[in-house]
């Protein structure tokens, strides 16, 4: 059947009509996010007789059934079928009609003409302050797309957060009101529920009734969601095999919202995959680490930490968040390593190498207990004392804060060479345990 088989569509009351029947349809097969979010498209711009967005959620539908009818006919679950393959070979006539008949998007109905609708529009990024790693990569892509200052608000990055002497709450509040927004509600499983500022954008978006979807970071499930968005919501994913895909679907609405042209795809696809890259690189703070930076001083100067009245461990939690936000990820990794302490196959600094030949052992010397006592050098081969005299210490810096400030030795314990040990003695000195002692001034 071609285009020309179909009967006429006189108005845009059928138009209409017609459309609601297949986004009905649709939605009685799948409520997949991609798809739902192009219906929901599609029902709003038919409500503003808005042509563009008519055409273009049509368009994605046509698309949409020419990859999906196979299954939707295979499917043994489907008793409509036949309504489906009717809807795709429906739509190019619909969308032809739409082109030849502009006098029905006329601007003097088009609801985009009353006051309400001639807001300034404007991307508002909700999010805990604690993520801003994240949100920075999401700003970064959003300028990429071709957004400006002017379009996005986003207050944990500069430039594109609250001008310099506004009130803060005055400002926000002026957002809601005198802006129509697209809200990314950017939320994170331990960090976005937490934050009061968050929780209030999240409300005052739903009772403006807002266009918006949650970008969920790494480790957040569409299940945690709650509030006012609860589970049931359409969800951008980052965890999600379709991330590509729902983001490329979140470029093409926000371009829409704008009413901006389509950018290069080989360019967006780039850019969205270095996006993705930049955000599983990101190392969050642990609940941990937020609690041991909150409890640090932030006034703590050098002189204090010199002095002991400021241990090393709260300094590094300090520096640990000068290096997050200015996204110095050496320095990062470096201070992580110092509080948590090495891997057993990563690289050491040399200061946490040392020497020792140093041990004492606690058993039995020929008729004699001793306890504690130094083990003479040449109770152990020089071949395995060559091996063995190289200690790295890799533990958290806590630990060695603790040894350095402790008076007795520090031992590392090599009980597994009292059979070297025995054997060298011809089994005058039998150990029940023996240590390799290390150099408080090593710690300190």
């Amino acid at each position: 059947m071609s285009v020309t088989d179909f009967q006429a569509i006189p108005n845009y009351a059928t138009l209409r009509s017609q459309l609601n029947g297949i986004s009905a349809s649709i939605d009685k097969y799948t409520s997949d996010a991609p798809i739902t979010s192009t219906r929901q498209l599609l029902e709003e711009s038919l409500e503003t007789k808005d042509m563009d967005g008519i055409l273009y959620a049509c368009k994605e539908i046509a698309s949409w059934y020419e990859k999906n009818i196979d299954s939707i006919k295979s499917n043994e679950f489907v008793f409509n079928a036949d309504t489906h393959e009717d809807n795709m070979r429906q739509l190019p006539h619909i969308i032809s009609t739409i082109e030849d008949n502009e006098e029905w998007f006329d601007s003097s109905a088009n609801s985009y003409d009353s006051p309400t609708q001639t807001r300034q529009k404007l991307i508002f990024i909700s999010h805990s302050t604690k993520d801003s790693e994240y949100v920075a990569s999401l700003v970064d892509l959003l300028r990429k797309i071709g957004f400006t200052d002017e379009d996005v608000f986003c207050s944990s990055y500069p430039g594109y957060g609250i001008p310099l002497g506004k009130n803060i709450y005055e400002f926000l509040k002026s957002c809601f009101k005198d802006y129509e927004l697209f809200v990314l509600f950017v939320i994170s499983k331990d960090n976005y529920y937490s934050s009061p500022a968050s929780l209030n954008e999240m409300g005052a978006a739903w009772v403006q009734g807002a266009k918006s979807i949650p970008i969920l970071l790494p480790g957040m499930s569409p299940a945690q969601l709650r509030g006012v968005v609860g589970p049931d919501s359409l969800a951008l994913c980052l965890d999600s095999d379709n991330v590509r895909y729902d983001l490329n679907s979140l470029k093409n609405d926000l371009l829409l919202f704008f009413g901006k042209q389509q950018i290069n795809e080989s360019a967006w696809e780039h850019d969205r995959d270095s996006f993705l890259e930049s955000c599983f690189a990101i190392t969050p703070l642990s609940p941990e680490e937020i609690s041991a930076i909150e409890s640090a001083d932030e006034n703590a100067n050098l002189a204090d930490l010199v002095e002991d009245r400021v241990s090393l461990e709260k300094s590094l939690y300090r520096a640990l968040v000068i290096a997050k936000e200015g996204q110095n990820k050496p320095l990062e990794g470096w201070i992580r390593s110092e509080l948590k302490g090495y891997e057993s196959d990563g690289d050491l600094p040399d200061y946490r190498k040392t020497k020792s030949r140093n041990f004492r052992y606690s058993g039995i010397n020929g008729n004699m207990q001793v306890t504690k006592a130094s083990l003479p050098m040449g109770f152990i081969r020089d071949e395995i004392m060559d091996k063995i005299e190289d200690v790295e210490y890799r533990q958290g810096i806590r630990q060695i804060e603790d040894f350095a400030n402790s008076s007795s030795a520090i031992a590392i314990d090599r009980s597994l060479l009292a059979g070297e040990v025995a054997h060298n003695t011809q089994g005058v000195v039998k150990c029940v345990s023996l240590e390799q002692l290390l150099p408080s001034s090593f710690f300190g």
